[in-house]
């Protein structure tokens, strides 16, 4: 550590999201290089950042965050990355949890996830496939430890001889993940990633047929109302494990006409 910041390098993509961004930031200051991308946003995004790093760059505007880290990543300092978005609180708590982690760190961990909270508006949910107490998230990678692509979803992979680890939940230590502000912000969300799973589908393996799209909707609206417990939200987490459902029947569709494009 220098100066009581930890080696590590944080990411931050933002767009028209000033009026996330300055909680965010601030709440990452033991990182020793915040590192802000900003995607030609028309608000105080960059007026924000420039109080917080002199490390702000400008670039145009993409459909997801993953198409630049192979990009942004090489040239962050250190070899320790963390990914986090504008939305996202460190509880100061978590802070003390990650310090205490990298005193010891072991040399075979090449990731690094953490509990999260996520909350739809100012509602911390309790359940679904997004919340509950026991979820934990990627925040932290080893750049050397993983391969780094443009990928949805797997735009990180880990090199065969590392591990992830996990920072256990105690008390408040958690990411709180500010994920929805409304729900047109939310559809048009889901829509750009929507685009890209089919290829993503595609390069994993998996090949679009009826039974799949019926049988993992299904699967996906069960997964998150009952073995997730969405049903402890009421009816947001009947509307939410309804939409999870749209969403992966969004993404077989996107497979087949991924499958359909190129021919196969």
């Amino acid at each position: 550590m220098h100066n009581g910041k930890l080696p590590c390098s944080a990411l931050v993509v933002s767009y028209n999201e000033g009026f996330l961004l300055e909680d965010c930031l601030r709440s990452i200051h033991f990182c020793d290089e915040i590192y802000v991308v900003n995607l030609n946003s028309s608000d105080n995004t960059v007026e924000i950042a420039k109080r917080f790093t002199p490390n702000v760059v400008n670039e145009e505007k993409v459909d997801l965050v993953e198409q630049l880290f192979s990009k942004y990543i090489p040239k962050l300092r250190n070899d320790w990355v963390m990914l986090i978005d504008p939305d996202e609180r460190i509880d100061p708590s978590l802070a003390d949890s990650i310090r205490k982690f990298f005193k010891e760190i072991p040399a075979d961990c090449g990731r690094i996830n953490v509990p999260i909270l996520y909350y739809y508006k100012k509602t911390a949910l309790k359940g679904t496939v997004w919340g509950g107490m026991r979820k934990t998230g990627r925040l932290l990678i080893k750049r050397s430890a993983c391969h780094i692509s443009s990928n949805v979803h797997t735009a990180i992979v880990l090199k065969d001889e590392y591990k992830t680890y996990r920072i256990q939940r105690e008390g408040n230590n958690v990411d709180h993940h500010y994920w929805v502000q409304s729900y047109k912000q939310m559809l048009d969300k889901h829509r750009r990633y929507v685009k890209k799973e089919g290829k993503s589908k595609y390069d994993k393996g998996e090949r679009f047929t009826y039974y799949r799209l019926f049988s993992q909707t299904w699967a996906a609206f069960r997964e998150s109302f009952f073995t997730c417990k969405g049903y402890l939200d009421g009816f947001l987490g009947l509307f939410l494990s309804g939409f999870y459902a749209w969403y992966v029947a969004c993404s077989w569709v996107s497979l087949r006409r991924y499958q359909k494009d190129i021919g196969k």
